[in-house]
């Protein structure tokens, strides 16, 4: 396929993928339907995986090279969005828009950008070839609900393809995965073999004597307000000596990171002040030793504070509470990702399915794919097209050179 055959292609895609992405409460369907259709007619042999409780939700799996023989890798892309309310785009964000070298809508840089780029990297006659010649295959699975934050739901899709999820068999059977994120690292594509925990919870506060503004009343968001400031405070002392940490050094910045923002306040006419406050903290812990235990346990003791003084009380609703995970820099996969992109594998601040992989179902893989990871869940998220090329040929070297994976 020419250059100029894999941009119409890999356009059409993207133009599908933003316009029938999983949007939040909702399922997945309309995007299996339509990405499945259209891989068909460009020859993939597709599958899908029915979720076992949810009937609007399924994977969508397309195998490259011998269907039948052994997987090599198991490269994974999600379906799902984040929503726009309360943005605001210059382009509409349910319809591909292209300006100055780049693709504009939700999602395309988190994360359709990697599965366009993996369709053609797995469409490339070569890659085909060689994985055929030696029984090999490697499956690209589109996933859903990665980002979900209820328990129920939270990565539900790669729980499914991890085989961890009720009494289904397994998609990605092989020691190896690829999961697909914005990765350009200081203008490369770098491939992350670890990421950081997540901790996100809700904390609550309540006064008891709340009213007229004239009046000395207590006021929730105030009160709130302490807990956020020591929380701060909290955050510079995690900077502290990270610099010389040649763990956390993969990562950028070296050290876990905070941050807390008002998620709701309660009050009544304009003259009242709130009786109630809530506050969301999203912490990012690295995934060494015991860091995230300890991490927890003190963010947890500095919000318990805020029930101390007379009137006040705090309460605390737990999100998602998960650990970091990393892949040895010595495995193959890692080493592969590194020959790929000519750059060392680093830590990945942001969260996605190579958790799953890693932690319950005992896999190694990095984490690669094209953007910047500061354009996704933003308005106008965009993805350099440029960028997408790059990792479709990243993604071919890797895929075709699978077949020596042991």
């Amino acid at each position: 396929m020419s250059q100029e055959a894999e941009y119409r292609t890999g356009k059409e895609l993207m133009e599908v993928m933003i316009e029938k992405s999983q949007r939040p409460g909702e399922g997945n369907q309309e995007f299996v339907d339509s990405i499945g259709e259209m891989l068909d007619s460009q020859g993939f042999h597709i599958r899908t995986v029915q979720d076992p409780e949810y009937a609007d939700r399924s994977l969508l799996v397309a195998e490259v090279g011998d269907v039948h023989g052994e997987q090599t890798i198991s490269a994974i892309s999600h379906s799902d969005v984040v929503g726009v309310e309360g943005q605001h785009w210059k382009h509409t964000p349910w319809r591909l828009h292209e300006q100055r070298g780049n693709w504009f809508g939700r999602g395309a840089c988190d994360t359709h950008g990697s599965g366009v780029s993996m369709l053609i990297a797995a469409a490339r006659p070569e890659v085909r070839k060689q994985l055929e010649e030696a029984n090999k295959k490697v499956s690209v699975i589109f996933t859903y609900d990665e980002e979900a934050t209820s328990p129920e739901l939270s990565m539900r899709g790669a729980r499914l393809a991890a085989g961890v999820l009720g009494d289904v068999e397994p998609v990605a059977t092989s020691k190896y995965f690829i999961a697909g994120e914005p990765t350009e690292h200081e203008g490369a594509i770098t491939a992350m073999r670890a990421h950081k925990g997540r901790w996100l919870a809700h904390f609550t506060v309540d006064v008891e004597h709340s009213g007229h503004v004239s009046e000395l009343v207590q006021n929730a968001f105030m009160a709130g307000s302490s807990i956020v400031h020591d929380i701060g405070r909290y955050t510079y002392y995690l900077t502290l000596g990270s610099d010389d940490d040649e763990e956390a050094a993969i990562f950028s910045p070296p050290h876990s990171t905070i941050q807390v923002s008002a998620a709701q306040v309660k009050s009544g006419d304009y003259s009242t002040t709130p009786s109630t406050a809530t506050f969301t903290v999203d912490m990012r812990t690295l995934p060494f030793s015991d860091i995230h235990h300890f991490r927890e346990l003190e963010v947890r003791d500095l919000i318990k504070r805020g029930s101390t003084e007379d009137g006040h009380t705090v309460t605390l609703d737990i999100v998602k509470n998960a650990l970091g995970t990393v892949t040895p820099a010595e495995s193959p996969i890692v080493l592969l990702a590194e020959q790929a992109t000519h750059r060392t594998a680093r830590g990945f601040n942001g969260g996605d399915e190579g958790r799953i992989m890693r932690q319950m179902a005992q896999k190694e893989g990095v984490t690669i794919g094209p953007g910047e990871l500061g354009f996704a869940h933003m308005p106008d998220e965009r993805v350099a097209v440029s960028s997408i090329f790059k990792a479709a040929d990243i993604y071919a070297d890797m895929f075709a050179k699978s077949v020596r994976l042991s």
